[in-house]
């Protein structure tokens, strides 16, 4: 495996660590807060605040994994449908990249000048008083990585010669 590779994958591992305690941590807190609620009749703003950017940080951070190995559903689907087609395969995930590259270069472009407003206006969250700017700093990063993702699936290829994607 290319040291490239190793990079690549070493990157989503750590992303799939944070991931998973996001994970943990959300759903230890969210029940910690349903049992005091339910019995204890309190409540705490802050960790339903915190609960939700976890959760949603979560997404954003398991995006770069989900295209790297073409795991969503909806891919995973027409993938077993063109099994037998390598040419359709081929082109599906060639059509699927530009889309994609083109549509968070989009987003990219539109998500920068939101984050840039956010830390200048130093707008934060209700509860917490997390800045904005930041946590939309990191959907940046991940719209970045995905990117660079699929720019490697494009270039690199596997030791087998084939594409990056049919390499798991």
């Amino acid at each position: 495996m290319s040291k490239l590779r190793m990079l690549l994958n070493g990157g989503l591992t750590g992303l799939m660590a944070i991931s998973t305690v996001f994970l943990a941590v959300s759903a230890l807190l969210s029940t910690y807060n349903a049992i005091a609620r339910s019995f204890f009749s309190f409540s705490s703003p802050w960790i339903e605040e915190l609960c939700c950017y976890l959760c949603a940080l979560m997404m954003f951070l398991m995006m770069p994994r989900l295209e790297y190995f073409d795991d969503q559903l909806s891919i995973s689907f027409l993938n077993e449908k063109l099994k037998n087609h390598p040419a359709g395969k081929k082109l599906i995930f060639c059509v699927r990249g530009v889309i994609t590259v083109f549509l968070y270069g989009i987003l990219l472009n539109a998500g920068y000048s939101v984050v840039v407003r956010n830390l200048l206006i130093s707008s934060k969250s209700p509860v917490m008083k997390v800045p904005y700017g930041q946590l939309y700093t990191v959907v940046m990063i991940t719209v970045v990585l995905v990117i660079i993702y699929w720019v490697f699936h494009f270039f690199l290829k596997n030791e087998r010669g084939g594409e990056l994607n049919e390499s798991r």
